[in-house]
């Protein structure tokens, strides 16, 4: 026996708890996962790492370029080799500090989750301190279910609450209710431990009842919920796997680029074929050219040279500055972004996009701000994750934004109405109409009228009707709304309603076609727009309250197995729930139900046409069954009924359900001959009835109603009323969003847990593509013997029954208005009122038909089924697969809404008839062998979370980069957010049981954060960005930015890259023209540690471009192909080689210049030195045939100027060429380089700095006693001339460069844009 209830937990001991658990599983694995391993270094180092900035190739370079240096001063005379031992000591530095860093950053990474962490644990000290919640605080017990949110009952405080999943903590009492998946593992609470029953985690709790299938009405008791405790916590299962994964995310294409850029191009390639260049060259001169031209020592052509050339290729500053750059650019956008929440917009931010097509809102972060998260990225403890998952990198070149979850994030959290359908007869003046029928007999055809209604994109219920004319109407529709406001919107009717939800949904396991389907929503704004008040509720007294349900009959559906082509199809388990009401003025006493449409038409033996009630013949039930089940597919279909009662019913009624068999034709028939209302004579019924006072005649039994057999005789003679068909509604600022997505090149591709149909429907109200090839079912095939299931294909079970209502002679019944719902009800205008200044519209979508022909679109019987199907499929096949689906895969709720599941008897193709491929297993043998349109569609449906994951998988193998969005209250998105190279967790919108109830209410400040705020903060622990869905977060301006800042780092890697490589090969160059070293080691470090990074890094400080949004995503090629090796080597080589050319030959022309300088003025150098010519550039002495090297002590100073004045000439030339970087995509004339007020900036600073480096090292060397120092006079005018001519020139031929690689961006842009939205493939109908 199960003890009284037990207490549960405390808040205070259930966050103790979550923290202590937390910190034993970061021990564990932390201590499981050591980072200082030989396997883990040698992969950090490893050039098969693509994350890696310093590998093993980088550091051997280093450390002989530093002995190399060394033992150039052991062995040199010179008085310049002096300084060489300052420049080992630099570089040891600079190496020493590179491997620290690296090894720091390293570790940094591999602890960031467990930071995250830990700083998480702290967070929930923190609110274990300062939390005081309530049971408003928790969503509400009863809430809708929803599979973006996963909730729990749990008893917290002594209370029952619905806890968060994440707050659910080992030791936790929960409720199970039947049918729900079990959270973790645990065991049933019970006073005897041989009753204890264990479940393990993800297993259903279903307490199937032990009897036979109900061959009569039965009375059925509910399913228990049963008390279990937790034995584990359920966060540590997603903990383990956030911290398993996060080192495994993948590597974003910048960092890809920058590997091939700097390890593969300037290491691995550049570095290897200096060396061999430089040595094979220096051998040469060294023993074929040294007595003939001339040459330099063995120290500068061994030894210095090849150091000098390849110290610009080695890693000694990039990998600081780049980590630096990166914390500093995702500090910008979450600087961004935590500005725009707080700022409040009197627009949507996403309007003005909507009319301007390329937004660029004005949002400035404060220094203070990006200071701070600056510096807390590159600690590793900032808000985002910074190295093992870069939002910037991801929203900079992201192709696919994936949203998980729908409902509370794309769409409003609660569906509303769409259309309203109920029966008239077709007459305007009803009473005139009364008196000629009576007169003439005449009877009217069943008319059909469907009510549009428009919901309010700015509010979550507000509903229209789309024509004032609705109001004719309206006599038809007081009984509907009436309905709606004591029955699906009282709240007194909802803890009974959840608990039959729980009962049938463990029923409908019974049967694998059927799904339990959850209708059951808000519908008060209907209510409101036919005119009724929140007061009528309190006319009216609830005395009971009534649910039924019957199982599929599974003799009918197997003869209903066509050889057509259909899925198998899953039916709304056939179920309906009443309540009854007592009127408080008058006393009577009503029955109101809704329920599906099925049982509903078998409950109702006639209509209400807003005056009289009309019996329902064979023809009207095919009309609502044809209506219900076409709207079933693709909206969520609820029937009303309506019966007044002669009697009470007894409140023990509400304490069991209704069991009905599936062959119920015979028993309705049989409760429909003993209902208290007599049929066999109308015109008597009439009689008696004169009066409104009453609906029945003389009252001959007062007894409450509370046996079997009268419950299910009053709910078999109802009035059917209409049916209101519900939709999700997207979210205009997602609608709004896709469409700026799309104009950037970004595909939105939404996992839809749904069928493909309903999916589709959707997809159409969010503005994505659902036409030919436009989405694909991630779900298995199904079985080759794939049934055909047409439900009701024979008509509801009273087709033949309720004929016999109707006279021979195909007359109705006299007036029996006594019966309407209306009068029974005495509904005063003063609670039905009408402003003259609401807005309301309406549309007629009615159509009329003779009964004997019924609706073009009602289901075929049986033995027509198949030339119907092939009928329907010929000729309505392209307007029905719009608005019509399949049905659900399984849903991951233990209840599920008919978004979820959904059954429906279509006997026509509802699969897309693209030949795409079906089921994650087909998807990679599909791209390989046939087309990549599976990597172009926006809607995967019937998905799970691991075929999600998959499919996530194939994206970025074959080179998409993708952010993942979802919902924070689903712990089944874990994986998914480990799988995308960023993840975005969004708090949903939690649905309402009524408009009139928040789901709940925020504690005060001082009572610390809501339950839901501390889930979103541990679902969202790996996440980039975690934010609510009602705040502003602007993701289009975040991706706006990102792609500016990544096209300035890929400036920058590019300019620096240019530049390292130019001064390689300007070594390369002198050398192949047997100049001396054109520069020293100690220039090549200015230029790589001064020059070129503050150069490269001014790149960075061009303005955002609005227009950037729309370029392309630029995607790495997998092969270099001829072409863009061609490309490559005309655009960067063209803009820098000619100037290094211009360097070179500078150098060789003031050489020469002082060489010429040096035999003039021979006499006077030293009394015995004469140089009698030049050879070359280098000076002959006389009396010698060798030429002198330019290293000798009586000339190492003219050398050395002549190597400062080439080194000033790159500077200058490489500043000039960087003018052409600031604007990549526009000329000068188009776009001034001068707009980048930090490239200004830097430029003029670089040239001030390099002009007072090279003044301090020629007047320190003018100090020393040399035999020649060449005055500034002897170097000709022509150099000059040339050097400062050449920049104008250079300015000229870059643009030139420039116009064409402008235009063949354009072109590749072009090709981009029309393969982002061609989805033809080679299976093309056209």
């Amino acid at each position: 026996m199960v003890s009284d209830i037990p207490p549960g937990l405390a808040s205070t001991q259930a966050f103790n708890v979550l923290i202590e658990d937390i910190k034993k599983t970061l021990d564990e694995m932390e201590a499981c996962r050591p980072y200082f391993t030989k396997q883990k270094l040698l992969w950090e180092f490893s050039w098969h790492n693509f994350q890696t900035m310093l590998d093993f190739f980088g550091c051997i370079v280093i450390i002989l370029q530093i002995i190399l240096i060394f033992l150039a001063f052991e062995y040199a005379d010179a008085v310049w080799y002096e300084s060489l031992i300052a420049e080992v000591v630099f570089l040891l530095f600079l190496f020493i500090g590179n491997v620290t860093f690296k090894l720091w950053d390293s570790k940094i990474k591999h602890k960031e989750i467990i930071e995250r962490t830990k700083f998480i644990t702290k967070y929930l000290e923190d609110c274990s301190k300062i939390s005081k919640w309530d049971e408003k605080n928790y969503p509400n017990l009863c809430s809708p279910l929803s599979p973006s949110i996963v909730l729990q009952p749990t008893l917290r405080d002594g209370k029952l609450v619905n806890v968060p999943w994440a707050l659910l903590v080992r030791g936790d009492c929960v409720q199970l209710r039947p049918g729900q998946p079990i959270p973790a593992k645990c065991r049933s609470y019970q006073d005897n431990e041989e009753d204890v029953k264990n479940f393990e985690y993800n297993e259903v709790y279903s307490p199937f009842p032990d009897k036979n299938p109900a061959v009569d009405i039965r009375q059925c008791e509910p399913l228990q919920h049963i008390y279990c405790v937790l034995e584990e916590t359920p966060y540590i299962r997603n903990l383990k796997v956030f911290v398993q994964k996060s080192c495994k995310r993948p590597t974003s294409s910048v960092e890809k680029e920058r590997y091939l850029l700097f390890i593969m191009t300037m290491e691995h390639f550049g570095i290897p074929i200096a060396v061999a260049i430089l040595y094979a060259v220096n051998l040469v001169r060294y023993f074929y050219f040294s007595k003939s031209i001339g040459t330099c020592s063995w120290i500068d052509l061994f030894l210095m040279q090849p150091v000098a050339a390849t110290l610009p290729l080695t890693p000694i500053v990039f990998p600081i500055l780049w980590r630096l750059m990166n914390a500093a650019g995702l500090a910008w956008i979450l600087a961004l972004f935590y500005t725009a929440r707080k700022q409040q917009f009197t627009d949507d931010p996403f309007e003005a996009a909507a009319v301007s097509p390329h937004p660029h809102l004005t949002l400035f972060a404060k220094y203070e701000a990006l200071k701070k998260y600056c510096m807390r990225n590159f600690r590793g403890r900032g808000p985002s994750p910074f190295r093992t998952q870069n939002l910037l990198h991801t929203f900079g070149r992201v192709t696919a934004l994936c949203c998980l979850d729908k409902k509370g994030i794309l769409s409003w959290p609660n569906p509303t109405a769409e259309k309203i359908f109920f029966l008239t007869t077709g007459r305007h003046d009803r009473e005139n109409e009364r008196k000629k029928r009576h007169k003439q007999g005449t009877e009217y055809g069943t008319q059909v009228e469907v009510l549009d209604l428009t919901h309010d994109i700015t509010s979550p219920f507000r509903l229209q009707f789309d024509d004032q004319s609705w109001k004719n109407y309206v006599s038809n529709l007081k009984p509907l709304g009436l309905g709606i406001l004591l029955n699906t919107c009282n709240s007194e009717t909802q803890e009974h309603y959840s608990h039959f939800s729980s009962h049938i949904a463990c029923e409908s396991m019974k049967d694998k076609y059927s799904v339990p389907v959850i209708n059951r929503r808000c519908l008060c704004e209907v209510a409101f727009q036919i005119g009724f008040s929140r007061e009528v509720k309190a006319s009216y007294a609830m005395e009971s309250q009534i649910s039924a349900f019957r199982h599929l009959a599974q003799n009918n559906r197997e003869q209903n197995i066509q050889a057509s082509y259909l899925p198998k199809t899953k039916f709304p388990f056939p179920h309906v729930v009443a309540v009854s009401a007592k009127e408080n003025y008058r006393g009577d006493h009503h029955m109101f139900t809704q329920g599906t449409g099925e049982m509903v038409a078998d409950s109702c033996v006639d209509f209400w046409d807003g005056a009289d009630s009309i019996p329902l013949t064979h023809a009207d039930r095919k009309k609502i069954l044809d209506f219900y089940h076409r709207t079933s597919l693709t909206s969520y279909c609820t029937a009303f009924g309506y019966r007044p009662l002669d009697r009470p019913m007894s409140p023990k009624i509400s304490e069991w359900y209704l069991e009905i068999p599936t062959d119920c034709e015979a028993i309705y028939r049989k409760y429909r001959t003993n209902s208290p209302l007599s049929w066999d004579g109308p015109g008597k019924l009439a009689e008696e009835n004169q009066s409104n006072d009453s609906a029945f005649g003389n009252i001959v039994d007062i007894r409450p109603i509370e046996s079997v057999s009268d419950v299910f005789g009053a709910q078999s003679n109802q009035t059917f009323l209409g049916m209101v068909t519900m939709q999700y509604q997207a979210k205009i600022d997602m609608v709004q969003m896709v469409e700026q997505l799309d104009k950037a090149c970004i595909r939105f591709v939404h996992f839809s847990k749904e069928n493909e149909l309903r999916s589709r429907v959707f997809s159409e109200k969010m503005g994505l593509e659902s036409g030919w090839n436009c989405h694909i079912s991630l779900g298995e095939e199904p079985e080759e013997d794939t049934l055909q299931d047409l439900y009701c294909s024979n008509g509801s079970a009273l087709d033949r029954s309720t004929e016999n209502l109707t006279s021979n002679s195909g007359k109705m019944p006299r007036n029996i208005s006594n019966l309407s719902g209306s009068s029974g009800n005495n509904i005063e205008m003063s609670q039905v009122k009408f402003e003259d200044d609401i807005s309301v519209h309406c549309v007629g979508d009615g159509y009329t038909d003779d009964e004997g022909r019924g609706s073009k679109m009602s289901l075929c019987n049986k033995e027509d089924s198949r030339r119907c199907t092939s009928s329907i499929r010929a000729t309505s096949s392209s307007s029905l697969l719009a608005t019509s689906e399949t049905n659900l895969s399984r849903s991951q709720s233990h209840i599920t809404e008919s978004t979820d599941q959904s059954g429906a008897n279509v006997p026509f193709d509802m699969h897309n008839r693209a030949k795409l491929p079906k089921g994650i297993k087909n998807i990679r043998p599909h791209i390989e062998n046939v087309d990549n349109v599976p990597l172009l569609v926006s809607l995967f449906t019937d998905c799970t979370p691991d075929v999600t994951e998959e499919m996530i998988q194939i994206m970025q193998d074959y080179g998409e980069i993708v952010c993942v969005i979802g919902s924070s209250a689903n712990p089944q998105n874990a994986g998914a957010f480990m799988k995308g190279d960023a993840s975005l967790a969004v708090e949903p919108l939690y649905p309402q049981l009524c408009q009139a109830s928040p789901s709940f209410e925020i504690p005060h400040l001082q009572n610390g954060p809501s339950p839901v705020e501390v889930s979103r903060r541990l679902n969202s622990l790996p996440c980039s960005l975690s934010f609510h869905r009602d705040e502003l977060s602007s993701l289009l301006q975040l991706i706006l930015e990102s792609r500016h800042l990544i096209s300035c780092f890929q400036n920058v890697m590019q300019f620096w890259t240019c530049c390292c490589c130019s001064i390689t090969f300007m070594h390369i160059i002198s050398a192949l023209v047997m100049l001396p070293p054109i520069l020293s080691s100690g220039q090549g470090l200015w230029l790589c540690f001064v020059v070129v990074p503050l150069l490269s890094v001014s790149l960075m400080g061009l303005p955002t471009d609005p227009d950037i949004l729309k370029v392309p995503t630029e995607k790495l090629p997998k092969n270099l192909s001829k072409e863009l090796i061609g490309f490559i080597l005309w655009c960067y080589c063209g803009k820098f080689l000619p100037s290094m050319l211009i360097v070179v030959l500078l150098y060789a022309l003031c050489t020469m210049g002082f060489c010429w300088d040096i035999v003039l003025k021979s006499r006077t150098l030293a009394p015995n030195v004469t140089y009698e010519q030049c050879i070359y550039v280098y000076p002959l002495e006389k009396g010698n045939s060798v030429p002198d090297n330019w290293s000798q002590p009586e000339l190492e100073l003219a050398w050395f100027k002549a190597q400062h004045y080439a080194c000033f000439f790159f500077v200058l030339y490489i500043v000039v060429i960087s003018s052409s970087f600031v604007c990549r995509d526009k000329h000068f004339w188009q776009k001034s380089p001068l707009c980048n007020g930090l490239w200004i900036l830097m430029s003029t600073l670089v040239l001030l700095f390099h002009g007072i480096y090279m003044s301090l090292t020629l007047y320190d060397l003018e100090n020393e006693d040399t035999m020649y120092k060449p005055p500034f006079s002897v170097i000709p005018l022509s150099i000059w001339l040339i050097a400062f001519i050449w920049p104008l020139v250079l300015i000229a031929f870059n643009e030139a460069i420039k116009r064409n690689e402008v235009r063949s961006k354009f072109r590749l842009q072009k090709r981009a844009r029309l393969e982002f939205g061609t989805k033809l493939g080679m299976n093309s109908p056209f």
